[in-house]
Order: C-alpha cells, then structure tokens, then sequence
C-alpha cells in the first residue's frame, strides 16, 4: 500500500473515530436533555402540590383565625359579665362591712361608758382602802412601842442569867480537865503496850515471811526445769530431770509448797510413764512392720496402733520429733507404705495427706478413719482426674489448713468440679418448665405469679453468662472474662437486668471462692431464679391475701448455704433491713457463719439516700461495713478473740447465724427491758430459716422464764428440811401460813416435787454431773446443767448434795410461733417440707406458701439424673425390714450393711 492510501486511510480512522465520539456526545445530551425535562415536570408537580399545601394551610389558617375571634369575642363579653358581678359584689361587700364597723364603733363607744363608771367607783374604793391603812399604821405604831419595852426587860434577865451560867462553866471545865488528863496518861501507857505487841508481831510476821519467801525461791529455782521439760515434751530431757527427784519424801526446804512441788513431780513421772509408752507403741510398731507378711489387714492394724499413739502423744503434750528426730520420719514411711498397698491409684496428693496428718501438733477429733477417707476421697486416676488432683493438692499443702478440714475442702471441690461439668448443659427454659412442673409450685396464685414474674425477669437469652463451647472453665483468662460477664450485664440487657443487685452477689462469691479453690463457682439457674421468687416476696406490699412466710423446699447439696448467704446480704444492703439466720445444729452453723465471713466482708451497707448533685463521680450513699455475728455457746465466746463470735443476738449486727434458742433469748430480753430495742425493730429483721421441719416443727413450741426468788427459796429450803426429817404436818402448815403472798402454793410445790423426785430415773430423767458435784437434768439425750427442775432440786437436797433449794418464779411464757411471726418476713429453706398435716400447720401458724425447687440435672440437657430408689437386699429382697424387737432390728442391720458394703 502506498504511502498516500496510507494517510488516507489513517484520515479515515479519524473521522470514524470523531464520529463515533460525536454520536456518543449526542446521545448524551440527548439523555440529559429527557431528564432536564423528566426534573422540570417532577419540580411543576411539586411545586403545584406546595401550592395546593398552602392554599390548604391558609384556609385552615383562616378557619382557626375565625375561630380564635369568636372564642375572643366570647372571652371578652364573658369577662365583662363576670367583672359587672364581681362590682356588684364588692359594693354590697364594702356596705356590709360600712354597717359591721358603725355597729363596732356604736358597741366601743358604749364599752368606754361602762369603763368610766368602773373608774369612779375604784376611785372611791381606793379612798376607803387610805384610811383604812392609816388607822392600820397608827395601830402598828403603838404595838412597836410595847415591844421595845418587853425587848428591854427580857435583855436584862439575858444578861443576868448568862452570868450564873458562866459561873457554872467555868467550874464544869475545871472537873472536865482533870478527867482528860487522867485519861491521856491511860491512852498514852496503852499505846505504848500496843506498839511493842505491834512491833513484836511485825517481826515474828516478817520472819514467816522471809522463810515462805526462801521456801518459794526454792520451789522457783527447782521446778521450773521439771515444768519445761514437761511443756517441751522431750521425753529425754523430761527422764534426766526426775533424776534429780528420785525417793518419794522431799526435802522440808519447799516448806508450804511442799504439795505443789509434789503435785508436778507426780504428774511428770505418770506422764513420763505414758510417753514412754507411746514411744514404745511407734517403735514396736515399727518392728512388726519389718516382720510383717503380706497381708494389708495386719499392716492396717499397726497403722491404727501408731496413729492412737501419735494422738496419745499430742494429748499428753508429748513432742515426738524432740524426743526422737527420726520418729517423724519413720512414722511417715510406714503410713506411706500402707498407703501405697491399700489404695487403688496411689498419688502425691495421698502422700501429702499423710505427712500432713503425721506432722500436724493438734490433730483434736480427726482419726485414723478421717484420714483413711480423706484418702480414698483421692483414691483416682486417669486424665480426667488430673484437675480435681492439682486443686486437691493445692488446698492439702496449703500452710493453714488442718487435717480436719481435709474432708470437707476435698468434698467441695469434688462437688465444685460436678457442677462444672455439666454448667454448659444448664438449659433456662427447661429451668422454668421444672419450676411449673414442681408439685405445688403453681396450685396457689399467689405462688404462681412469683414464677411468672421470675420467669420474666429471667428469661431465656438473659443468662447471667453465654458459656459457648469456645470457653473453657479451666482456661484463666476465659474464667476471669466469665467473672467480668457475671458483674456487668450485656449490652442488650443494660436497663433491663432482671438479676439486678444479685449479680454483685454472684461476683463476689464467684471471687471468694477461685481464690480458695482456684475453681470457677457459678449460681444455677434454679438458684438465681430460687433467689428471684423470694426477691418478689419480699419486694411485694403485704396484704391480707399475701403470705407472711415462704418456703423452699430444696434438696441436699443444691447450693442451700449459698441461697442463704446471698438472701440475707440482699435484706441488708438492699432493703436496709437485719437478717438473722436460724440453723438447727451447732456445728452446721459455724461451718455456714465462716464459709461465707469473707463474702460477707466484702460489701458495704449504705447510710444514707443518694443525693442530686452535678459532679460526676459524687452523689453516692455512705457507706459502712457490713457486720456479721455467729451465736456461739458462752464458753466459745469466751475463749475466742474473734469479736464476730458471740453468745447472744447483736440487734446492731446487720447478719446474725444463731439457733433457736438465741432468737428466743433475744426476745425474751426485750420482754424483760434488758437490751436496748423494743418490739416495733422486729419490722426491720427478716428471720431466714433452715431446716423448717425441725425448727418449727419437730421442736416444742412454748418454753417457760423463769428468775430466781430469794424470799420463796428459803421457804422452800425450810420446807424442804421438814419434809427431810419426816414432813410434819404441823409445821408444814405453819409455813404455809408465813406472811407471803405464795406461801401457800409453794408449800404445796415443794411437798409436790419431794413425791415427783423418787419416781425420777438416773440415766432417763437426769445424770450425776462430776464436774458441779449434783444431778442434772436430761434433755433429748444431753445433759443440760442450765436446766432447772424443782424435782431435781428436791432429789439433790434429799441425797445431800446441795444444802438451799432454789425456787424459780416463772415470768412468762413464750410461744416460739410467736417470736418468729413478730419477723416482717419469714424465709424458710428446707430439704423436706413435710407430710400434708405439717404443711397446714406452717400456714395455719405462720401464714406461709412453699414451692419447690427442682434438682439441677434436671435442668440439663442430656443430664443423667434419676430418682434414688431404695435397694433391695436381704434374703426377701426387699426395700424394708420392721423386726419384733431392737436386738432383731440391730442384728437385720448389720446382716444389709454387710451386704451392701460394695
């Protein structure tokens, strides 16, 4: 091709291409042509509809314009109609009081009148009444006159006859001399007499003295040695002192503390004798250990023997590790070895168990039976054992903790990790479905509209945590990010948190615990929503319809304690009110009180309402510790400094775990004016109950006061000698007749009380106490030295072992139904509510409702839980076996123990 159909043809792309572009140009103004003309008819559309709009606007505008002036023009005539009344009404107004006031003035004017007649007649009477006091002065002037006349004659005789008087003074003080002189001689030979007789005792005194003193220094100087062996409990140390007081005479140098230093010798060498003993025990033990044969039953044996020595040591106050710095160690290994052959899966966490249990100084009621189920509590391997085993070992090789506590920390982290297994499992709205399917949770209204409402303060999708399967409850950053869950709630929940002030609670106890168990604690949701039901009780205004009690029934390891502590901190911090915590059995209580002193520690009760205020981070409440008291017996409370521990109801404590009995003695106080509340505080205390059916029901439910009589005791001592020597009629009713108001009635008590007393049983109705020296009544099979008994006294008297009979007045009676319906509220938890009888009774007398809570696998999906049938064993292969006696009865027991011992 050529050059110049080459440029022709390149002029031609050209043009094509400006050509192309020019069409593509065109068609775009041709589209932004149509919408120009698409935005000026959708702008005339507008504009024509603004149009319409306003013309609208303005014919309303109009319409309320016309409006407006006919309601003013209403306004305005309305007006002046009310302003010509309200004239017309002030004119007859201002002529009524024109007329009211003339006829004040006209009454005013008569009034002066009448004063002026009184003023001229007082003015004649004050005339009288001058010369009347004239003729009076004039009659006093005369009468003064004869008075000094009398003055002067009577002056004269004065002075004559104090005259003689001196005269006879003067001759009275001559004699009086003479006798005082006299009589100093003689006080002064005698006091001569009495001061030799005085410095001659001195001197004897201060001789008896000085030769006590050397006496003592002696004692001072040589038993204090034989004392520190004993206290050191070295059983060397202990033999090489007696050394030194060997015959059975001491020397006279110990004078008068000859029987102390007697008294000490002897009870070093019997301790001697009894450590000697225990040495021999352990070493002896040790060489049948050496000899044994293969058998753990024999190995078992002398296992036992060395552990009753080890407590015989720490009773006696023997020291096995100064006496012998092997035994320790020897001890140990023969404990390990039965370890090793008589446990299963033999671990270090047994191993500490047992050099713990060895080395411990005070080991008190923990046994050889203790430690074999502490370590069969451990007795497990395989991986999925691994964390109860770490936690396990952590809290046996803790410093603090005892040997006795052992059990009881082991059974809690066992159950801890229990809960933890299946916590992802707990479904909320299968909670809810057991909550309604409870028997009895919804047969009562009242009842029913708790659930509702708990069911709709906690709903499902408003969980206190979302454990999903990415977090592990073992994990430490994913537990600490689930605690900061359990105390903020969601960001969809903010303003709507149904746990409300639980959730500081649940963080608080969640904390307490990992830092103890190094495990994570959550509530269930049959806990929380337990907690809720009770929250709307007691949130709730009190009606006629409304119960005054409510029960829980909630079963064996549930988390009772745990519902308990958090209700009662609840009560304080946020109703402002006092709970005082009922449980049954001493030592179920302290084992409450200190399990959760260190929760309850860490809140803090406000004082005072939330002021308004501008500034940011001021405006709350003050504050002040919350305090929580136990009710201990007064021997503990002496003996402990710990200043929770007390032996009767603090009023200012804000939680008190106490019984029964402190509840009644707090009321009885305030019945007898001896503390400083009255009956209107118990509006401020909630009473929490655990155990209902043994504390209401099971228990007597009056009990007498009683307060000695002084008066009445010595007329019953005296009738108490009359009827010892024979009960002669006739003096019986001469003491009868004594001026008393209770003679009679107490005559006729004691002679009562004399016959009741022989019909009394030793063992049954009373025991010999050696400690008090006289018999002392039975109370459910404990002795009770408090308890008085007008028999008793009767019978102690009559066998001489007190000389007074003591008569005790009763003051009152006091219904326990009563103590307790004084409460605002009354909160019962309970394992077993009881039979249908005992239910009706609970709300005849206590106006209560109950519901149940159901157990917590029965909240979890695929969890294993069953209902516990009874076994059946023995040769008829039943569930139950009622023999004709005790013995049979015994002897069948044994025969299914035995038999059921796998």
């Amino acid at each position: 091709m050529s050059m110049a159909e080459c440029k022709i043809k390149s002029s031609q792309d050209a043009t094509a291409t400006v050509i192309s572009m020019l069409e593509e140009n065109m068609r775009h103004l041709e589209d932004m042509e149509e919408e120009k003309i698409r935005m000026q008819q959708e702008h005339e559309e507008e504009r024509l509809r603004l149009e319409e709009q306003m013309e609208l606007m303005v014919d309303q505008w109009l319409e309320q314009k016309a409006k407006l002036e006919d309601g003013m023009a209403d306004e305005k005539m309305q007006m002046r109609i009310e302003m010509e009344q309200f004239r017309l009404q002030c004119e007859r107004e201002m002529a009524d009081e024109k007329a009211r006031m003339q006829q004040v003035a006209n009454q005013m004017r008569a009034e002066m009148a009448r004063m002026e007649q009184e003023k001229a007649g007082m003015e004649a009477q004050m005339e009288e009444c001058r010369n009347e006091l004239i003729a009076e002065t004039e009659r006093l002037e005369e009468e003064k006159m004869s008075m000094e006349r009398q003055m002067a004659d009577f002056r004269v005789q004065c002075e004559q006859k104090m005259i003689e008087e001196e005269e006879q003074m003067v001759s009275m003080t001559g004699h009086l001399r003479a006798e005082a002189e006299q009589q100093v001689t003689a006080a002064r030979a005698a006091s001569e007499r009495m001061v030799q007789d005085t410095r001659r005792q001195t001197e004897e005194q201060l001789r008896t003295e000085r030769s006590i003193t050397d006496q003592v220094m002696n004692v001072l100087r040589e038993l204090p040695p034989l004392q520190t062996a004993m206290e050191l409990g070295d059983l060397g140390l202990l033999e090489e002192e007696l050394l030194k007081w060997k015959g059975d005479i001491l020397p006279e140098r110990f004078g008068e503390g000859k029987g102390v230093v007697e008294a000490v010798v002897k009870l070093a060498k019997e301790r001697l004798v009894t450590w000697r003993g225990v040495e021999h025990t352990w070493k002896d033990v040790l060489r049948q250990v050496e000899r044994l044969p293969g058998s753990i039953g024999a190995l078992t044996q002398q296992c036992q023997r060395l552990f009753r020595a080890i407590k015989e040591a720490q009773l006696t106050k023997m020291d096995l590790r100064r006496s012998d710095p092997r035994a320790i160690d020897r001890i140990s290994e023969v404990f390990l070895v039965w370890q090793e052959r008589a446990m299963v899966h033999s671990n270090s966490v047994q191993k500490a168990i047992v050099r713990k249990v060895v080395s411990w100084p005070t080991l008190g009621s923990f046994d050889f039976a203790d430690m074999d189920i502490c370590l069969r509590l451990v007795d497990r391997g395989g991986a999925g054992s691994d964390v109860f085993l770490t936690r396990a070992e952590a809290l046996v090789t803790e410093r603090s903790t005892s040997p006795t506590e052992f059990r009881g920390l082991l059974s809690h982290v066992e159950t801890m990790l229990f809960f933890l297994k299946y916590a992802k499992s707990e479904d909320l709205n299968l909670t809810h479905a057991e909550f309604r399917r409870a028997p009895g949770n919804c047969s009562e209204a009242t009842v029913a509209g708790y659930l509702a409402w708990a069911e709709k303060r906690y709903p499902a999708g408003a969980e206190l945590v979302s454990l999903s399967d990415s977090r592990s409850l073992m994990d430490v950053t994913d537990v600490a990010a689930v605690l900061q869950d359990i105390r903020r709630p969601p960001a969809h929940l903010r303003g709507h948190d149904g746990v409300g002030p639980f959730r500081e609670i649940f963080f608080q106890w969640a904390a307490t615990m990992r830092s103890k168990f190094n495990l994570l604690v959550l509530p269930h949701h049959t806990q929380v929503v337990c907690l809720l039901i009770f929250q709307r009780f007691l949130e709730a205004e009190p009606t006629p319809m409304t119960p005054h009690a409510l029960i829980a029934q909630v079963g064996t390891g549930e988390g009772k304690s745990m519902i308990v502590a958090a209700l009662a901190i609840y009560v304080v911090v946020v109703l402002r009110k006092k709970a005082h915590i009922v449980v049954d059995d001493e030592t179920l209580l302290e084992r409450d009180f200190w399990t959760f002193k260190r929760l309850f520690d860490a809140f803090q009760v406000p004082i005072g309402a939330q002021q308004p205020t501008s500034s940011p981070g001021q405006g709350a409440p003050a504050t002040r510790q919350l305090t929580a008291i136990l009710c201990a017996s007064e021997e503990k409370a002496a003996s402990t400094d710990s200043k929770c521990v007390k032996a009767r109801v603090d009023p200012d404590a804000d939680i008190c775990y106490c019984e029964a009995k402190h509840v009644q003695s707090h009321y009885a106080s305030i019945a007898k004016n001896a503390t400083s509340v009255d009956f209107s505080d118990y509006d401020n205390f909630v009473l929490i109950l655990d155990e209902v059916d043994a504390l209401v029901i099971d228990e007597e439910p009056n009990e007498a006061f009683v307060y000695p009589n002084e008066e009445l005791s010595k007329l019953a001592t005296e009738t108490a000698q009359v009827l010892a020597h024979g009960g002669s009629r006739t003096k019986l009713e001469e003491l009868k007749h004594r001026p008393l108001p209770a003679a009679e009635r107490v005559v006729r008590e004691v002679v009562s009380g004399w016959q009741r007393a022989k019909d009394l049983v030793s063992g049954e109705d009373y025991v010999f106490s050696k400690d008090l020296g006289k018999h002392c009544k039975l109370q459910s099979g404990r002795v009770n030295p408090k308890a008085w008994s007008l028999d008793l006294e009767c019978l102690n008297f009559e066998e001489g072992l007190q000389r007074e009979i003591l008569f005790q007045e009763r003051m009152f009676v006091m219904s326990r139904p009563r103590v307790f319906r004084r409460y605002n509220r009354i909160l019962g938890l309970s394992g077993s509510i009881g039979s249908e009888a005992e239910r009706k009774f609970l709300k005849a007398t206590y106006s209560a409702a109950f519901f149940e809570v159901p157990p917590f696998l029965k909240t979890c999906q695929g969890s294993p839980y069953h209902e516990a049938l009874p076994a059946k064993l023995g040769i008829e292969k039943k569930a139950e076996y009622v023999e004709h006696s005790p013995e049979k009865q015994s002897a069948r027991l044994a025969e299914l123990a035995w038999e059921a011992r796998e």
